[in-house]
């Protein structure tokens, strides 16, 4: 009994409310037959699971150890999270999903990949080496509601390193490249060396040109002198790593809560709030983003499976063995890569990496190989040229962002409005304040008491004076009366002293008299 092509999803008609849930619809009945028909699960990535499409945005930090990457994230969660260390040693070895939680809590590894809330059960394909490396760290943060972030291990140079993790470090970085919203590659301003498996990664990158964000992070530990050429010398060394036409924006600051120098922030504010925008409006963004990257993944599929088709054109592959070792020769693989690329008319920067693809190529069994379903093509086709169209024109363009996404947010924004470093300055603000409310209740409470006993003092001190006064009043009365009798008292020997004065004039007479009396009788 021969099996039979599973039955077609019926898709509902699009509408700009329903483009979140029709887009996987579309894809699963368009796109996922070519990718399984030319197992472009072996050359690339598998499959996306709807979760993926249902997904919070996810920000995935990158840089070599040391860089300040667990401290950012801790600074904009805005609290340490289950197993955060942080040091001037490589501290993270993990590969660490925090994403949010009522419960608090670590995730191992296994358990995070088969979450189904969570978009990571693809990563099973790296293996057990990986996943013993990988963990969750659930938390309870408001900016967490909106976003999933990942910090990585520390990329150390030496072969040493590369060789003891069992699992190709690139290979997942670019694999999380294509599925994450936003990718914030880490440096520190004190050292810009950079390892041979550093430059690996960051030229992994190419084709998600428009997620990186650079940030150079710990600004506050050189002079702004130093920190223009420690910029310039940043910028120059990654236009030689990245290829684009413009090196991306390199956001300046220092995401800690204990600065050597709290200025930075008011020098740097315009770099702080456009990274924080950034981040912000990748809530906004996310669903364009999906649609993007199932577009990109349409365009990887159609072109693997000309370059499949006329490698079995070629010489040599129409047999095959395990594995296809004929059909695989660089030179057979160059001329169908030139040949697919003349008739599509595919940019070199489009094509795959020949040398991946004879690797990957090697490792399949030449029976699974199979042409193109012109059927198939014809539905991929379809999807590219008129549903994706169809969608975009349904996609919202609001860039408003949710209360709930700006509360936040507003945290950081106040940090560097402070530039302080610390929201403990406004705490401190509203603790003196309500300190100062409370005395002031106080002070009006205790107002009447005081007018009373004010009242009190002034009635006593009126009688006080009364009294005064009365005393005043007796003493001069006395006073008074005392020269009032030593007037009469001086009046009485006044008059005394007269009579005493009338006694001698009188006797002063009297002799007199006699004294004439006596001349007249001689």
């Amino acid at each position: 009994m021969c099996k039979g092509k599973p039955k077609e999803i019926p898709i509902p008609p699009l509408a700009a409310s329903n483009v979140g849930d029709v887009l996987p619809l579309i894809y699963e009945n368009k796109v996922v037959p070519m990718e399984k028909r030319h197992i472009y699960d072996q050359f690339y990535t598998p499959s996306l699971q709807k979760s993926e499409f249902s997904a919070s945005p996810i920000v995935l930090f990158l840089g070599q150890y040391s860089v300040g990457k667990t401290s950012m994230i801790k600074y904009i969660v805005g609290k340490e999270y289950p197993g955060s260390m942080i040091g001037p040693e490589p501290t993270t070895d993990c590969f660490t999903v925090v994403f949010y939680s009522d419960n608090p809590h670590e995730e191992m590894g296994a358990s995070l990949l088969s979450n189904p809330k969570l978009p990571f059960k693809s990563l099973e394909q790296f293996g057990g080496a990986f996943e013993n490396r990988l963990r969750g760290a659930a938390v309870d943060a408001p900016v967490l509601r909106h976003m999933t972030l990942i910090d990585t291990p520390g990329i150390l140079a030496g072969d040493k390193q590369v060789k003891s993790r069992n699992y190709d470090f690139s290979k997942i970085i670019r694999f999380l490249a294509d599925k994450v919203d936003l990718i914030i590659c880490v440096f520190d301003t004190t050292k810009l060396d950079m390892s041979d498996e550093f430059k690996e990664v960051l030229k992994s990158l190419n084709g998600n040109d428009e997620k990186v964000k650079i940030v150079l992070n710990k600004a506050d530990c050189v002079s702004p002198s130093e920190l223009v050429r420690v910029r310039g010398a940043l910028m120059w060394g990654l236009s030689k790593i990245i290829d684009t036409p413009e090196v991306p924006k390199v956001f300046i600051g220092s995401f800690t809560e204990e600065m050597k120098n709290p200025n930075v922030m008011s020098v740097f504010k315009a770099d702080y709030f456009e990274l924080f925008n950034e981040l912000e409006s990748t809530p906004n963004r996310t669903l364009a983003r999906k649609v993007n990257d199932v577009i990109k993944r349409a365009k990887r599929v159609r072109l693997h499976g000309h370059i499949m088709t006329e490698l079995m054109k070629l010489k040599g592959a129409s047999g095959g063995i395990n594995p296809p070792k004929n059909t695989l020769r660089p030179e057979i693989v160059r001329t169908a890569f030139a040949t697919v690329q003349r008739n599509l008319g595919v940019t070199d920067h489009d094509m795959p990496n020949v040398n991946d693809f004879i690797e990957k190529g090697s490792h399949t069994q030449a029976k699974l190989w199979k042409k193109i379903d012109p059927k198939e093509l014809a539905k991929l086709d379809e999807f590219i040229t008129k549903d994706i169209p169809q969608i975009v024109s349904l996609l919202p363009h609001d860039d408003k962002n949710s209360d709930s996404v700006k509360e936040a947010f507003g945290r950081l924004r106040e940090i560097v409005e402070s530039a302080g470093g610390s929201p403990k300055k406004s705490e401190d603000k509203s603790k003196s304040k309500s300190i100062q409310n409370s005395a002031d209740k106080k002070s009006k409470n205790s107002k009447p008491r005081e007018d009373k006993s004010k009242s009190k003092s002034k009635e006593k001190k009126k009688n006080n004076n009364k009294s005064e006064k009365s005393k005043k009043s007796e003493k001069s009365k006395k006073e008074g009366d005392k020269s009032k009798k030593e007037g009469d008292k001086s009046k009485k020997e006044g008059d005394k002293s007269k009579k005493e004065g009338d006694k001698s004039k009188k006797e002063g007479d009297k002799s007199e008299k006699s004294e004439k009396k006596e001349d007249k009788s001689s």
